[in-house]
C-alpha cells in the first residue's frame, strides 16, 4: 500500500512500533518515519502525530493495517482529519461489541459471551447447544480458533487458544452451520457496492483458509440475499468510508456474519479481482483516503474466475526448500506460484492465515476451473523439510 500510495505522488510520514521497523530496503518511501515504543500508549502516537502535522500540515491519514486503526482513528480525532471514528472501529474490531450492535439492531441473533473459565464456556454450551466455536474477540488470521463439540473438547480447545492466542480475550459463539463466503465491498459517504461475494475453503480443524474462488458459484438471488445483508450490517455498524471484508456463514435461518474488517481482503483477495477486472482496489482505496471520490471506478460485476490455493507441509522441522516451483508455475491457467515461508523456517503446520507454506493463483472460464487449476499446481509442490 505505501508503494503504491508513493507511485501516485504522495508524501508519507510512517507512525511505526521500533519493533516492526525491519525494512531498511524500503525506507526510501518515507519523507518522514517516526519510531515508537512498542508499549507506547495512544497519547504518544497522538503527540508524534502533532509534531509532524505542525512543521509539515498533514492532509490525509491511512490505516491500512488493521492492528493500527484505532490509533489512526484517534489520531484523526485530535487532528480533526477524515477517517473511521474511533468508535466505529471499536466496533468493528471488537467481535464482542459486533455481536451486540447487530443483535441490538435486529440483524444477526447469533449468541456470543466473553469468558474465562472452562465452566463459563460449559454452561454456555448447556444453554445454546453444541458445537461451539472459541476465538480471540480481536485476533486475526484464525489464531488461536477452536470448533467445540461438546463438553469433553473444552479443555484442547483451551490448550490451543493459551498457546497460539495469549493475552486476549476469549469469545465463545454459537457455532454456524453452512457454506461461508466472504463478501468484499466499498462504501463511499455511506454508500455500500458490493464488488464480489467470495467462495472460501477452510481446514475442518483449525478454520485456517486453504482457498478462495472469486466470484463464488452461487445464484444470482443467493447474490442478492447476502449482499443486502451485508450492506445493512455496515451501515448499522456504521462504516461510512473506504473497503470492508465480511465473512458470512449462510446458514438455514439466513445469512450470519462470522466477522467483518474495515479493510480490503487478505489471502491475496485483491490481486484475484484485479485479474477478473481489470481494477486495483488498493489505488482506489489510497485515493479515496487522499480525499478523492472513487465510488463510481468500483466494479460491481466479475466476468471471470480467479482462485488461490494454499498448501503447507506436513513435516514438522526445518524448511529446506522447496521443490516443482517452475512445473506448477507451467500448469494450465496458473498465474503465480508463491513461496510464502522463508527457507530455514521452523514448520509445524497451519495453525493460522500467517504459517501456510505456498499459494497458487490460477484463473479460468468456471469457478470449478479456476479452483481445481489452483488446487492441482498448488499439490504438485513438494516441501523438504528436515
Amino acid at each position: 500500500m505505501h508503494a503504491k500510495a508513493k507511485q501516485l505522488g504522495m508524501k508519507l510520514s510512517m507512525l511505526i512500533p521500533m519493533s516492526k521497523l525491519q525494512t531498511p530496503n524500503r525506507l526510501n518511501l518515507y519523507d518522514r518515519l517516526v519510531g515508537l515504543p512498542a508499549t507506547a500508549p495512544v497519547e504518544e502516537w497522538v503527540a508524534a502525530a502533532h509534531m509532524i502535522h505542525r512543521s509539515d500540515p498533514i492532509d490525509a491519514i491511512g490505516g491500512f493495517n488493521e492492528v493500527f486503526q484505532g490509533y489512526a482513528a484517534t489520531i484523526s480525532r485530535a487532528l480533526q482529519i477524515p477517517f473511521h471514528v474511533p468508535e466505529v472501529i471499536r466496533r468493528i474490531g471488537k467481535k464482542d461489541e459486533m455481536r451486540r450492535v447487530l443483535r441490538e439492531n435486529g440483524l444477526d441473533p447469533t449468541p456470543s459471551l466473553l469468558v474465562t473459565s472452562p465452566d463459563e464456556i460449559a454452561a454456555f454450551g448447556e444453554d445454546y447447544g453444541y458445537p461451539l466455536v472459541i476465538k480471540p474477540v480481536d485476533g486475526r488470521g484464525s489464531l488461536g480458533v477452536s470448533i467445540v463439540r461438546n463438553s469433553r473438547e473444552i479443555p484442547a480447545a483451551l490448550d490451543w487458544f493459551n498457546t497460539w492466542s495469549p493475552g486476549y480475550g476469549m469469545l465463545v459463539e454459537k457455532f454456524l452451520e453452512g457454506e461461508e463466503y466472504s463478501v468484499e465491498a466499498f462504501s463511499e459517504r455511506g454508500r455500500h457496492r458490493v464488488v464480489c461475494v467470495t467462495q472460501k475453503f477452510k481446514d475442518p480443524i483449525t478454520s485456517v483458509e486453504t482457498g478462495h474462488c472469486l466470484p463464488a458459484p452461487i445464484t444470482d438471488d443467493t447474490h442478492t440475499l447476502i449482499a443486502h445483508f451485508v450492506t445493512r450490517a455496515l451501515t448499522v455498524l456504521g462504516l461510512e468510508n473506504g473497503p470492508s471484508h465480511t465473512e458470512v456463514i449462510l446458514t438455514g435461518d439466513g445469512p450470519r456474519i462470522v466477522e467483518t474488517h474495515a479493510r480490503l481482503g487478505g489471502d491475496s483477495i485483491v490481486d484475484l479481482i484485479q485479474l477478473v477486472s481489470g481494477t486495483d482496489l488498493d489505488e482506489l482505496w489510497i485515493r479515496q483516503t487522499a480525499g478523492e471520490q472513487v465510488f463510481d471506478e468500483v466494479p460491481s460485476r466479475l466476468d471471470r474466475f480467479a482462485a488461490i490455493y494454499f498448501v503447507t507441509p506436513r513435516g514438522m522441522g526445518t524448511l529446506e526448500r522447496v521443490e516443482r516451483v517452475e512445473d506448477a508455475s507451467s500448469m494450465a491457467g496458473v498465474v503465480r506460484v508463491e513461496v510464502l515461508q522463508d527457507l530455514g523456517t521452523k514448520v509445524q503446520g497451519a495453525y493460522d492465515s500467517f504459517s501456510r507454506g505456498a499459494c497458487v493463483i490460477a484463473v479460468g472460464d468456471t469457478s470449478t476451473e479456476a479452483t481445481v487449476r489452483a488446487q492441482k499446481a498448488a499439490e504438485h509442490l513438494r516441501f523438504v523439510v528436515s
